[in-house]
């Protein structure tokens, strides 16, 4: 079923922590066409989200996964959504932005048409920070992808 949809490209990005903003990533999965053998190591959500928007948008689609289970929101989000949100504090788990700093912030020049969020269950014991979390680290996403993307990707991408 993969080859029905040549058009869908995808890769993933390496699993790392940085505790400073990297410029460069690191992929373990190249920019591969639907072959079941690379598919193995992708996304499942991920994987049927392409398959599901390529018939409505009929362009060409390119995937990054950059995931890692079982990880808190505050890695994922840069210093600046995390210093909006009184009581944010570091997680015994993982250092405040690391997953930022190592496996988003190097795709900020990359033209975005929208990103899939799955996560939180590591933020269950605390969900009333939650929401302050989750609303700073999308505004702040958007924000620094239509910055460091020259305005291609759009300050109200779908998250």
């Amino acid at each position: 079923e993969a080859q029905q949809f040549p058009n869908v490209r995808f890769t993933r990005a390496k699993v790392a922590e940085n505790p400073s903003p990297q410029d460069d990533m690191v992929f373990d999965i190249p920019w591969a066409g639907p072959d079941s053998r690379q598919l193995g190591g992708a996304s499942a959500v991920c994987w049927l989200f392409g398959q599901y928007l390529y018939p409505k948008v009929n362009y060409p689609i390119g995937l990054v996964m950059s995931s890692v289970g079982g990880t808190p929101i505050e890695a994922w989000s840069p210093p600046e959504a995390l210093s909006a949100c009184p009581g944010s504090r570091k997680r015994a788990h993982s250092d405040p932005s690391v997953l930022w700093n190592a496996m988003i912030n190097p795709l900020l020049s990359t033209t975005l048409k929208g990103a899939l969020w799955y996560q939180g269950e590591s933020n269950s014991g605390y969900y009333a920070k939650y929401g302050c979390l989750i609303k700073s680290m999308i505004d702040q996403w958007r924000a620094k992808f239509n910055q460091q993307s020259l305005h291609q990707t759009s300050d109200d991408f779908a998250f």
